[in-house]
């Protein structure tokens, strides 16, 4: 739901033309941070790394959203994610970090990263024109995109 809501008021209200980026940025930065409430229940460093991933794991959802125009294929690949790292990730209880670092969260990071690289590719600046229209018909903006009617 964190993408539902900030995503398409951000695309809406932003006066940019790079605000796909600006937008995608934000809320990435947002939901990372959010993790670092674990700092209250979990291995400090392990939060971080937690926060570090989830920042570019969010890049990737972001930029799916603003392909497809759809938080459906967001919600399902956030939830086969969470799945998968709630139910085979030794590392987390109840979600939350509690294992020291070793050599299988460098794992994870390169993981995140790799996301965050792929989320930035499908919002590179060859296809900014192309999300600003998706995003001006879904939200029926009939302005040129700069998000005033």
């Amino acid at each position: 739901m964190f993408r539902a809501f900030t995503l398409p008021i951000g695309m809406r209200y932003v006066k940019s033309e790079k605000r796909a980026y600006m937008v995608v940025a934000i809320i990435s930065l947002i939901f990372g941070l959010s993790h670092l409430a674990n700092l209250s229940s979990g291995n400090p460093a392990m939060i971080i790394v937690q926060t570090f991933t989830t920042f570019f794991e969010s890049i990737f959802f972001c930029a799916l959203y603003l392909r497809s125009g759809s938080i459906i294929p967001t919600m399902i690949l956030h939830g086969v994610y969470d799945w998968t790292c709630f139910v085979l990730d030794p590392t987390l209880e109840n979600g939350i970090p509690v294992a020291e670092i070793d050599a299988g969260i460098i794992f994870s990071i390169l993981f995140a990263l790799s996301m965050g690289i792929v989320g930035l590719y499908l919002i590179r600046p060859s296809m900014q024109e192309r999300i600003l229209k998706l995003w001006n018909e879904k939200w029926n903006v009939h302005d040129g995109g700069d998000g005033e009617t």
